[in-house]
C-alpha cells in the first residue's frame, strides 16, 4: 500500500508516483509524485514532466482558482498518457510550475481508492 507523504505537507497527504509518456514521441517519465486532491477538480502536471518528455502543448487554456490563490491564472495544457497501477489515463493535463503534480477528480472519478487515514495509506481497489 502506498503511504501518505509526511516529508512534503502537514498534515500527511495521500501521494502516488506515476508515470507519464508522450505517446507521440513514445518518450517516458517515471516516479512523477501526484498529490491525491478530491477538492482539485482537474490534475495538474508539472511542467518540469512537459519539458523532460519534449511533448508540445496544446491550444487549450483554462483559468482556474486555486484554494489559497489571491487571484485566478490562466494555465496552458498538454495532452499525455498517465500510468497508475493498471490503469491508463489518457488526458489532457493542466500544466504548472510544480514540483508535485495534482491528481484531480477528473481522474479520481474513474476508480475506486480506499484511504485509510489513521494508518497513513491508501490503495486501489
Amino acid at each position: 500500500m502506498p503511504s501518505y507523504d509526511a516529508d512534503r505537507f502537514r498534515p500527511p497527504a495521500p501521494l502516488a508516483l506515476v508515470t507519464f509518456i508522450n505517446t507521440g514521441a513514445s518518450q517516458i517519465i517515471s516516479n512523477v509524485p501526484m498529490l491525491l486532491d478530491s477538492g482539485a477538480d482537474s490534475s495538474v502536471v508539472p511542467v518540469g514532466v512537459i519539458e523532460a518528455l519534449d511533448c508540445a502543448y496544446e491550444n487549450n487554456f483554462r483559468e482556474i482558482t486555486s484554494f489559497a490563490a489571491e487571484q485566478n491564472r490562466i494555465l496552458r495544457s498538454a495532452k499525455l498518457q498517465m500510468r497508475l497501477d493498471r490503469f491508463r489515463f489518457n488526458s489532457s493535463f493542466l500544466v504548472d510550475d510544480v514540483v508535485v503534480g495534482i491528481m484531480g477528480r477528473n481522474i479520481l472519478n474513474l476508480m475506486k481508492i480506499q484511504f485509510d487515514g489513521p494508518r497513513l495509506t491508501w490503495h486501489l481497489e
